[in-house]
Formats: C-alpha cells, structure tokens, sequence
C-alpha cells in the first residue's frame, strides 16, 4: 500500500516536468507507482482542485526576523496573457487566502510577487 507521502512525492514530481496536470497524472501513475497505488491515486487525484495564488503581502506580527510570526496572503493568479494563467483566471477569477505561520523555514518561502499551486484535496 502507498505511503500518502510517496504518492505526493511522485506526484509533484509528475507535474515539475508536465504542464498538463492530467497527463502529468497519467504519466505518474505509469512510472512511478504499482498497480495498488496507482488505483489510490487516480482516485483522490479525480477530486482535486487546483488553484493557481499569487502571494501579495507579508504581514510581520512581530519584528522581522528569522524567528517572526507573519500573515501570508495568496490572491488568485489574474489573467497577465500567459497561456497557462489565462487558464486559472478564467477557472478561478477571484480568492484568497490567509495564513498565520509561525515555523520560520516554512514562512521563509513566502515573499510577495511569488506564486504557488494550491491543491485542494478533501480531508
């Protein structure tokens, strides 16, 4: 049986060298996971929703530092002419999202301007 992190791991390796989510998919399970693992994963990966955020601010709660604790707050990637955010804007036209993080080497990657995917999987 797959570890949930084995699945994650493949799977974002998958999606690094392919632009198309769902092929990236396909080809994940292929390559990298056996027959039981492949089944565990298409199925959660049919319920996933993926969002495309850009991080607009950081908010120190205390002084900068290495050691501060800070809001991050995501906004959907607008429609700038690229292909592939074209897509998103249009999928998701507006949101946002607001985060308190207080482990240093996780906030640390957080700087506004940067862009993320947010993947939505039920719990």
């Amino acid at each position: 049986m797959a570890t949930a992190a084995r699945i994650h791991e493949a799977a974002s390796h998958a999606r690094t060298c392919c632009e198309d989510h769902a092929r990236a998919d396909a080809v994940m399970a292929r390559n990298w996971l056996g027959p039981a693992e492949r089944k565990e994963f298409l199925k959660g990966a049919a319920r996933m929703v993926r969002g495309k955020f850009r991080v607009e601010s950081v908010t120190y709660y205390t002084e900068p530092g290495p050691t501060a604790s800070r809001k991050v707050t995501l906004r959907a990637q607008h429609d700038d002419g690229q292909p592939e955010n074209t897509r998103y804007a249009k999928a998701t036209p507006s949101g946002m999202i607001e985060m308190t993080i207080d482990n240093p080497p996780a906030a640390e990657q957080f700087a506004p301007g940067k862009v993320f995917y947010v993947d939505f999987t039920e719990a």
